[in-house]
């Protein structure tokens, strides 16, 4: 460097604290440094906050009616609940809901439902509901099964809660099927 110079240079120690300091921030950034959540910006002294492992049930089968197509055999429900999710789930209910219209009449809907103890993570359980119904031929019924389903209200349009087990997606629990008698 010219001594008539007129720009003062910084010395070099202090470019390669400034280097240092940019270089550990980055490392620290969880985008970075592999961390599987990023957007979680650690807190110095503060530990990053655990994700909850909670259930998650859904319906993850069905079985047809017994005796579909026979209207004298009668229709039985039975269904799969599982737990998909990363938590194990307590005690909960199921049920399924048959609705159905038999000729000049309204249609009317059974319910049945019954209690599952609980599903660990990754589990499954089958239920039978065991009341079997006989349909005329040509009756369409169809068949919604819940796991933890909500207490009804009454009103299709009110607000839904959830149901007793708090889940990591409260909108899958449900699968619906409809069948002919023939």
């Amino acid at each position: 460097m010219n001594r008539n110079s007129t720009r003062k240079s910084l010395p070099l120690f202090t470019v390669a604290a400034v280097a240092a300091l940019a270089l550990t921030s980055l490392s620290a950034s969880p985008a970075l440094a592999g961390d599987p959540s990023p957007g979680r910006i650690p807190i110095p002294g503060r530990p990053i906050p655990e994700i909850p492992r909670l259930p998650d049930l859904t319906v993850g089968s069905y079985f047809r009616p017994i005796g579909e197509g026979r209207p004298a055999a009668g229709i039985a429900v039975e269904a799969s609940f599982h737990n998909v999710g990363l938590g194990n789930a307590g005690a909960f209910r199921v049920a399924a809901y048959v609705y159905f219209r038999l000729p000049g009449r309204l249609e009317e809907v059974r319910t049945y439902s019954q209690s599952i103890a609980g599903l660990r993570s990754g589990t499954s359980q089958g239920v039978v509901f065991a009341r079997p119904l006989a349909f005329p031929a040509g009756t369409t019924v169809t068949i919604r099964y819940v796991a933890d389903p909500v207490p009804e209200t009454g009103n299709d349009f009110a607000p839904r809660s959830r149901g007793s087990v708090s889940e990591s997606n409260e909108s899958n629990n449900s699968m619906v099927r409809t069948y002919t008698v023939r």
